[in-house]
């Protein structure tokens, strides 16, 4: 399964400069159409001409605390670290906000532009591919070339022993994904005990129970 998965993963590497080139720094932090999806890289994208209302629902800072979905601070510390404001994600979707302690976050706000990836859902990024490499990868160095140049391309340092990868790469799953549904299913691949909760910045245990998600009523009466 390893071996398909990354064969499947280098092929599309393969293309990647014709096809998906990775986003720059100017075009994410663009003060006019922040590209904060790095939509150049989107291998496969749902275009939903709603997608400001996914912010001004949950996330906009004109909500009150209790009325929207706020990420604790410790949380944002424990996943971005001490150089956070280095990395172009955190920059261009966690923003300061007047009237709230915590930062909120930014991915779908409205762009107010015609930037064609204004609408657009993320569902499968360039960066997985290179995330899978670095971990089914046969050696070491394959694997950090891997997942150094996603690295290089988000402002974030760059590892310099294969001891840390399998840690980068949770931490870079709980970076990228984030408000795109990914991280779940790379927790329930990887059968974590424990994960970090998003709400409280502590932890939740987890089971077998917790990671099968239940059948949809419309399924269930008509069985």
């Amino acid at each position: 399964m390893f071996s398909e998965a990354l064969a499947a993963a280098r092929e599309v590497v393969a293309v990647q400069e014709q096809y998906f080139p990775f986003t720059t720094k100017s075009q994410v932090t663009d003060g006019q159409k922040p590209d904060r999806i790095f939509s150049s890289e989107l291998v496969f994208a749902l275009q939903y001409p709603n997608r400001d209302k996914i912010f001004t629902d949950y996330f906009t800072p004109d909500l009150k605390d209790d009325q929207m979905w706020l990420t604790p601070s410790t949380y944002l510390e424990k996943i971005f670290g001490t150089l956070a404001l280095n990395d172009w994600r955190y920059e261009s979707n966690w923003k300061v906000a007047s009237g709230h302690t915590n930062r909120c976050f930014y991915k779908y706000s409205d762009l107010e532009t015609d930037a064609y990836y204004a609408d657009l859902l993320p569902m499968i990024r360039m960066s997985e591919m290179y995330y899978i490499i670095a971990e089914t990868a046969e050696n070491e160095t394959d694997a950090l070339e891997s997942i150094n140049l996603v690295l290089d391309n988000r402002g974030v340092e760059l590892l310099t022993s294969a001891s840390q990868l399998e840690s980068t790469l949770l931490n870079e799953y709980q970076k990228e994904f984030w408000g795109e549904g990914q991280l779940f299913f790379y927790y329930k691949r990887m059968n974590r005990s424990s994960i970090l909760s998003a709400f409280s910045g502590g932890n939740v245990e987890m089971n077998d129970t917790k990671y099968v998600l239940p059948l949809p009523q419309s399924e269930t009466d008509f069985r």
